[in-house]
């Protein structure tokens, strides 16, 4: 299981047209943020929350990846519900490579989010059943704070 301090592993992702994607680290760092489901109500409000934020995440070069379990077409929904300025992708292995494993007899993605360093090294880690505690502001307040997560 992925932990603070680990390097960020390689994850399987593709973009809304099906391509291959990477996650991207910036000068300032990254965070993903990882979906439960692209229709999930509170999901969305966390992606929405990062939108609103993007323009100062920009400035210090901390770049955003929304990651949504449900393929291509759903990360293409997603971008579009959102208005993402940064990359939605879907990776279905993904979130069992981050440690948000299936739960409630495997029917159930957690979802979660990660800030990785400059260093290219994992900075937290929020893992959540319910998407309630998979996102807190104050995790982006706190890369924005030190120029970098």
């Amino acid at each position: 299981m992925l932990t603070v301090g680990d390097t960020l592993p390689t994850l399987a992702l593709r973009t809304p047209d099906d391509a291959p994607a990477a996650t991207a680290l910036g000068r300032g760092g990254a965070i993903l943020y990882f979906m439960r489901s692209s229709d999930c109500p509170l999901c969305l409000g966390h992606v929405r929350a990062l939108v609103a934020r993007a323009s100062e995440l920009a400035a210090i070069g901390v770049e955003v990846t929304i990651v949504v379990p449900d393929g291509p077409a759903a990360a293409r929904q997603v971008s579009a519900a959102v208005r993402a300025p940064f990359a939605v992708v879907a990776g279905d292995d993904a979130h069992g490579v981050v440690g948000l494993r299936r739960v409630m007899f495997d029917g159930l993605h957690r979802s979660g989010t990660i800030t990785v360093g400059k260093d290219g090294r994992v900075a937290s880690i929020r893992r959540a059943s319910m998407p309630f505690g998979a996102f807190n502001d104050a995790d982006v307040s706190r890369c924005v704070a030190q120029g970098g997560c």
